[in-house]
């Protein structure tokens, strides 16, 4: 089931979706423990590159991550379901 939430949200819903401390979720996406930290709790959003890398990362395991205009973001991951958003 696809679900829609705030950007801080999905990256959080999408890091324990996989089961991953915020310091192994950095380690894959190739970014700092910081910047996730940072994300999760809506200090900052994400460089255009470390978004850019985010979505690849997302897109290369079969997870629907789309970002909004309005700060939120439609993501389905497909470990869990693999319907799309309406």
């Amino acid at each position: 089931r696809c679900t829609k939430m705030k950007f801080s949200k999905a990256v959080l819903h999408l890091r324990e979706s996989l089961g991953l401390t915020q310091m192994a979720f950095a380690k894959e996406l190739g970014v700092s423990f910081t910047s996730i930290n940072r994300w999760e709790n809506e200090v900052q959003k994400p460089s255009p590159l470390a978004l850019k890398m985010l979505l690849t990362y997302c897109k290369e395991r079969g997870i629907s991550f789309e970002c909004h205009e309005d700060d939120e973001v439609s993501i389905t991951v497909s470990i869990i379901n693999s319907n799309a958003c309406p």
